[in-house]
């Protein structure tokens, strides 16, 4: 048996260049198997875009994650520059926090367990691209802490919620979006690898 109920309250404020976006939400999940819990979450967004020049904008943001036992001030910058009307390139670097799942904190069976000590996991992503008519392409990395992967230590032992570590990721992603015959027609590929070994 499970019930998992979320209460959720947003707004959004602008003016100018100016925006403010706070999220307060309230998640409880009633489990035979994970248990009944309760958590607060808030999410405050706020970020500053000013335009430089008639091609170049910058958007200068602040994020604001307060969990059930921890908070994250997360950073937030982007840029873009218009070439043309069809040709702009862009610029990204982006902090994050994931918020853990009740299943990862507190599952429980003879294949499977929770951790409820699990540490949050950290991102920030760097990006940037470039997008000409119809066509993009976007170069990414994006640098990973205490990821959390399910893993066990003996062939007897269940696999187990773990934060296994830091992971770099880096790839790209190209493709193109058109309307033929009153059709939009989408084509990407991605590709994504990770050459360092969680520690």
């Amino acid at each position: 048996k499970h019930k998992t109920d979320v209460f959720s309250t947003q707004i959004s404020i602008s003016k100018g260049g100016f925006s403010l976006i706070p999220n307060i939400a309230t998640e409880r999940i009633v489990s035979s198997n994970l248990g009944n819990h309760q958590r607060d979450v808030q999410d405050i967004f706020a970020n500053y875009s000013y335009d430089f020049t008639r091609k170049l904008n910058s958007i200068l943001g602040i994020r604001y994650n307060g969990f059930a036992n921890d908070s994250f001030i997360l950073p937030y910058f982007s840029s873009l520059y218009n070439f043309s009307e069809k040709t702009k390139l862009h610029f990204l670097v982006r902090s994050s926090a994931r918020q853990l799942s009740f299943t990862e904190l507190y599952y429980n069976d003879k294949a499977n367990l929770g951790s409820p000590d699990l540490k949050y996991e950290k991102a920030t992503l760097y990006e940037t691209g470039i997008k000409h008519s119809f066509l993009s392409l976007n170069l990414f990395l994006r640098d990973t802490k205490d990821i959390v992967d399910w893993i066990k230590w003996n062939p007897s032992d269940p696999y187990k919620a773990t934060n296994i570590g830091d992971v770099r990721f880096y790839g790209c992603e190209f493709g193109g979006k058109k309307i033929l015959y009153g059709v939009e027609t989408a084509l990407r590929y991605s590709y994504t690898e990770s050459p360092e070994v969680a520690d």
